[in-house]
This record gives structure tokens, sequence and C-alpha cells, in this order.
């Protein structure tokens, strides 16, 4: 493989590993948040699986919809990962840039996602989402996806910068 292609592949499996570690912590925020807005602990997952079990996953227990609805959200994070890497290679050697632009990312996948996204794939989550959690859920990726260039460091396949 030539060295530019072998390059992109480690800035995707950085992305990813940045994305899927990003979509655990959204994913444990929001069923905390669940939790103590009185919705259930499994409320998030199943929102999500309303996706494809419009009426069956509208429910706060554990079935087996939540699985489905926990794997679309890592699904999308991991991808979000690889697609956010992109934007975030530049910002390879300057940490603190790689983070706001990170963060800006993830705000502007909220607004795309509730805007124009779910409303045409899945209503109820626009309809059922937590508002402020849901913004905050983003800023907890935006900031997972602010540790990608440790990612890409301890692939190994860059060198650090020196301190």
């Amino acid at each position: 493989m030539r060295p530019a292609a072998v390059f992109v592949l480690w800035r995707s499996l950085a992305g990813l590993q940045a994305g899927v570690l990003g979509g655990l912590a959204v994913l444990l925020f929001h069923m905390l948040d669940g939790a103590v807005r009185g919705d259930g602990f499994w409320a998030f997952p199943n929102l999500i699986s309303s996706a494809f079990f419009p009426a069956r996953a509208l429910s706060l227990s554990l079935r087996w919809e939540t699985v489905s609805g926990i794997a679309l959200h890592l699904l999308i994070s991991g991808l979000l990962g690889i697609v956010f890497s992109i934007f975030l290679a530049r910002y390879l050697y300057h940490p603190l840039r790689c983070r706001v632009t990170a963060l800006i990312l993830a705000l502007a996948w909220y607004y795309g996602a509730f805007r124009f996204l779910w409303p045409a794939v899945n209503p109820a989550v626009v309809l059922y989402q937590p508002f402020p959690g849901m913004v905050l859920g983003h800023v907890l990726f935006g900031v997972c996806m602010g540790l990608y260039p440790r990612f890409v460091f301890d692939l190994g396949y860059l060198q650090p910068p020196p301190a």
C-alpha cells in the first residue's frame, strides 16, 4: 500500500476508536440522565431503537429492542468518528484546535441530525428528546473526539510533537 493510503487508514481507525469511545460515553450519560429524570435507565436506547420498532420500543424496560438501539447508536458514533477524523487530521499537532473543532463539529451534527436526519428517519427522537441533555450529550461526544490525536499517536504510525 502507498504511504498516503496507510496514513488515511490509521486516521480512520483512530477516528473509529474516538467515535466509539464518545458513543459509549454519550450512551452512559443519556442512560443516567434518563434515570435521574425518571424516564428509566433504558429510555434513550429504546428511543433510538424506535427507528426499527416504532410501536414496541418506547418502553422503559430492557428488551431486545434496546440492544438494537444501542447498536445503532454505536454504529452512528463510529461512522461519525471516521468522518470527523477527516476534518480533524489537519489539527493532529494542535490539540487545542482539535478539541475546539471537534466541539464545533459535534454541535453541527446535533443541529443537522435534529433538523434534517431524525425528522425524516425517526420523528419520535425529535418529539421525545430531552433538549438540554441531548445538547450536553453532543458536547460530550465532541470532547471525546477531541482525544483523536492521542488515538492516532497511540496507534504508532505518527510520532507525537515534541513537548
